[in-house]
């Protein structure tokens, strides 16, 4: 089974994705995670998620991009649940960090997007159950074009995962 969270910032999506792969059964749980610290907000981040998971036996696999490669750092995947967090902060390291996708994701977008959705659906592939999390971001007319860019691979590559997902949950952040 594939979920795939959605959820604007800080609306509570990972913590839906948890309370999903815990209530799944498996040998292994895996946590993927893709984000890469460059600050001190960042490390906040991280070690805020590692709290909320602390206790629920996720082994923890760190792996920026080129996602599907996380499935050699694991055993007994076929009877395990991984939670990927998150598409955002992939599509991000594989727009900047992924030697071979930097230049691919403003020559064509649409096959970047196409190998990033295939990297995913590899990785769901060779385990059990997967829960995925990722953002929705709206555009605003005063971002740069890196950052347009960024926001509609984003959600190209969430339109491609949602047509192999069996179940796409969306979270809003509860407004005052």
């Amino acid at each position: 089974m594939i979920y795939l969270i959605i959820g604007t910032n800080s609306s509570g999506k990972s913590l839906e994705a948890e309370r999903i792969a815990c209530s799944l059964e498996a040998i292994r749980r895996y946590y993927v995670a893709t984000m890469l610290i460059y600050d001190e907000d960042g490390r906040k981040r991280v070690e805020k998620h590692r709290k909320q998971r602390e206790g629920k036996g996720f082994e923890t696999i760190e792996i920026p991009f080129a996602i599907d490669n996380a499935l050699g750092r694991m055993e007994d995947k076929e009877k395990s649940v991984v939670l990927l967090e998150c598409i955002s902060n992939l599509v991000g390291n594989e727009m900047y960090e992924n030697p071979e996708r930097k230049e691919l994701c403003k020559l064509n977008p649409d096959l970047f997007a196409d190998q990033v959705a295939a990297d995913v659906r590899k990785l769901t592939e060779g385990v059990k159950d997967t829960v995925i999390v990722t953002n929705e971001f709206v555009a605003d007319k005063n971002s740069d074009e890196m950052t347009r860019l960024y926001i509609q691979l984003c959600s190209m590559v969430n339109e491609r995962i949602k047509t192999f997902a069996d179940k796409v949950i969306c979270i809003k952040k509860e407004t005052a």
